[in-house]
Formats: structure tokens, sequence, C-alpha cells
């Protein structure tokens, strides 16, 4: 059986965006509109950034709506032009958002503003990915160890690439830190049973019934 497949839209500014989420460095988009077919369960984390990355519904309402500002900021333009002569037009950034582009993680707040941040390896956006992927997992399962943490390869399969000792730290100590994620010392954590006692247990129900 096939996989799913989602096409994923850049709605950023920059003329060429390389994935710096999942890292796949075969994933390129061209330019805003321009968009890349993945896996529907690593599409959702590129959704986590809608500030960069879009599906194809939400990418043709975007469209509109820039179309129209667009059109709103031509006329402007015009009307300005005519009032104080072609020489008031002294360039600078004419979209007025003050990008000047210099590169960032999921984008600099494209499409929106935001805050700044890095596309190295730990970056904000990366850490929530992460943190998602943790959160997909089930707990009290073989995804999890018996102190309560997720499993690192558990934690790749989720999130659809490699994961360093330091971006998983850092992810489950904030997930931690916010409650999210309870360890074995926490009243919220429940081991699951060991494998022994589950099996007595579906042993007594069957005989019970």
């Amino acid at each position: 059986m096939s996989e799913t497949m989602v096409s994923v839209y850049y709605v950023g500014r920059k003329a060429t965006k390389t994935d710096n989420v999942l890292n796949n460095p075969h994933r390129v988009w061209n330019g805003f509109g321009t968009s890349v077919d993945v896996p529907e369960a690593q599409a959702q984390t590129y959704f986590h950034y809608p500030k960069v990355w879009v599906d194809k519904a939400t990418f043709r309402k975007l469209n509109e709506q820039r179309q129209l500002d667009e059109q709103e900021q031509r006329k402007a333009a015009q009307a300005a032009a005519s009032a104080a002569g072609a020489d008031a037009n002294d360039g600078g950034d004419s979209d007025g958002d003050g990008d000047t582009d210099g590169g960032s993680a999921a984008d600099d707040g494209e499409n929106g503003g935001g805050t700044m941040h890095t596309g190295d390896p730990g970056s904000d956006e990366r850490i929530t990915a992460i943190k998602a992927a943790m959160l997909s997992l089930k707990p009290a399962t073989k995804d999890f160890t018996q102190e309560g943490s997720p499993r690192i390869d558990s934690v790749v399969k989720a999130l659809g690439s490699n994961v360093s000792s330091e971006e998983y730290d850092t992810a489950l100590q904030g997930l931690r830190a916010d409650g999210k994620m309870p360890s074995k010392a926490d009243a919220a954590y429940k081991p699951a049973p060991p494998p022994a006692k589950a099996k007595a247990k579906a042993k007594a129900s069957a005989d019970a019934s």
C-alpha cells in the first residue's frame, strides 16, 4: 500500500528554501508558492510553522490575499508618485517590512513578522518539532523506557529525521518543565504492566467470561 503524499507549500520570502526542520537536503522550495510532496505524517511537522509552510487550501487563500495587497500597494505607489513626483520614490524596502532576508531557521517570522531564529540544529523550530514527535508517542508503551522517557529511536521514527542527544535532552527537559512529559518520579507516570502480568490479567478476563 503506497504512502499518502501531501503537497507542502512555501509561503516565506526567500528565493530558495531548504528543509531545516526535518533536515532533508533534497527538499528545496524555489520561492513563494512552490510545493514539495512529502509523506502525510511528515507534512504535519512542517504545518507547525504556518508562516513558512502551509497546505494547498491555505495557500490559495494566502495567495488571493497577497494579490489583493499587491494591487493596493501599486495604487498607493501610483498616487504618491502623482502627488509628489517621481523623485519622491527614493527606493529602499518597497514592501515596508524592513526585511533584508539574512537567513533564518523556519525563516525570520515570514509572512507576518515574528521572532528571528537560527537555522542551526537545536533551534526553536527544530526543538518544537522534536517535542511534537515525542508527544505523538503513546505513553506507557514500548516507545518509552521504564523511567518514563521516550525512546530516541521512536522519536526519530516519528520525526522522520535523526535527532542528536543534545536536541533530545533539550526537547525532553522542555516538555517536563511544562508538565507535558511526566517521568517515573512523577505521580502522573503510569508504567506499562510487565508482559507476564498483562497476560495473566488477560487470562483472568477470559476465564471470567
